[in-house]
């Protein structure tokens, strides 16, 4: 176990608590990562008070669809958390498409949301800016919803593996947005997984 110089590698945004993804130490370059369907990486550097190297440079680049886009929300049986807005409460940006999915362990299991605020530009048809609510893994079909204005949506439940919604803007007329809250219940989890000893990488990259 390696407890003197690391580097941790974790996704989320709960510091230490973070789901961990990678521990490097040694003189040994790690191989590039990638992180995907995430939008907060947390990288911790811990030292003791012997040994001292010259550390690590590490650089970073974001790409994707869209920097809005959360597509990796979610999780077990008892998960919850927020999804808002860009910018929220202030204003949302002009001309945006943002694209974000919950997923459960299991088709079984029961996904709901709950609209905490809601403030978009308003239209009969929804036609400038809207947020769209789809059973399923995609935004392009399974639609249970399309929502504007200020009347805040009565709250979604379905038994699904997936819920996915597209927030779309115009270039006119800006609002405070939403916040919407998502929770999933039921009794399926995970059959299969990965679990590592601490440390895991740093040994194999020892050895070698």
């Amino acid at each position: 176990y390696f407890r003197f110089d690391y580097v941790d590698i974790r996704v989320g945004f709960k510091g230490d608590f973070a789901i961990p993804v990678r521990r490097y130490c040694g003189s040994s370059t790690p191989a590039p990562i990638t992180i995907t369907g995430q939008q907060y990486v947390y990288i911790q550097f811990f030292t003791d008070i012997s040994v001292s190297r010259s550390g690590f440079r590490l650089q970073y680049t974001i790409s994707g669809s869209s920097e809005c886009d959360q597509l990796n929300l979610g999780g077990e049986p008892g998960s919850t958390g927020l999804i808002k807005s860009p910018n929220y409460p202030n204003e949302y940006p002009k001309n945006i498409e943002c694209k974000y999915r919950i997923s459960s362990s299991s088709s079984s299991n029961m996904i709901s949301l709950s609209f905490l605020a809601f403030n978009l530009e308003p239209n009969i048809q929804c036609r400038f800016d809207y947020l769209q609510v789809f059973v399923g893994r995609n935004t392009t079909s399974g639609s249970v919803g399309k929502y504007c204005g200020t009347t805040t949506p009565s709250s979604i439940t379905r038994r699904t593996r997936y819920i996915s919604m597209k927030f779309k803007t115009d270039g006119s007329v800006t609002r405070s947005g939403f916040n919407v809250r998502y929770s999933i219940s039921g009794s399926r989890y995970a059959m299969a997984g990965t679990i590592t000893s601490p440390s895991y990488s740093c040994k194999l990259s020892q050895q070698r």
